[in-house]
């Protein structure tokens, strides 16, 4: 065989990983979906074992680690994901939901700024942003995100009622 020959092999058969990849990939995340945790995590693990950096599947394995209430295990999986592909601004929203299950506040507020960071509409990261500043007592900014939230989405009345109550407490203080 000549060199050309063995060059389209490889591409062949890595074309061929590829879509056996993503084939699982979805069979995984329908199981997930279905709250199948159990079959979900044997086909995340199954893909790592034939591609062991599949930033996707980490990532999936740390949303089932965290909806397992390992939240530990949860940080740990979506780091390792991140640190192959770290431009996926749900990596970093989960991330920051699984450090304020573990009142890691800090952490979680940057992690959700770093969601925020790639996709600047992000609702959500604004949202729990918007709790975890309350919670480490930072009104304004809590407020600020609150009024993002409620700029984006007219219709979340949690939004507006935190962002009232924020903006009561400052006026308290």
């Amino acid at each position: 065989a000549n060199e050309f020959e063995t060059i389209s092999k490889q591409k062949s058969l890595q074309k061929q990983l590829a879509a056996k990849t993503k084939e699982k990939l979805q069979q995984g995340v329908a199981f997930h979906q279905k709250s199948d945790l159990t079959r979900a995590k044997i086909i995340y693990e199954e893909i790592l074992k034939m591609e062991p950096e599949h930033f996707d599947s980490l990532h999936l394995l740390g949303v089932l680690a965290y909806q397992k209430a390992d939240y530990q295990g949860s940080v740990d999986l979506i780091n390792t994901a991140i640190k192959i592909y770290s431009k996926n601004p749900m990596f970093y929203y989960n991330k920051g939901l699984a450090h304020q299950a573990l009142k890691q506040l800090e952490p979680a507020i940057r992690s959700f700024g770093k969601a925020i960071e790639f996709k600047p509409d992000y609702v959500d990261a604004h949202y729990n942003r918007g709790l975890t500043f309350v919670e480490v007592g930072q009104l304004s900014s809590a407020a600020l995100d609150f009024r993002r939230v409620t700029e984006l989405r007219p219709d979340y009345a949690e939004a507006f009622s935190n962002l009232g109550n924020a903006q009561k407490e400052l006026h308290h203080l």
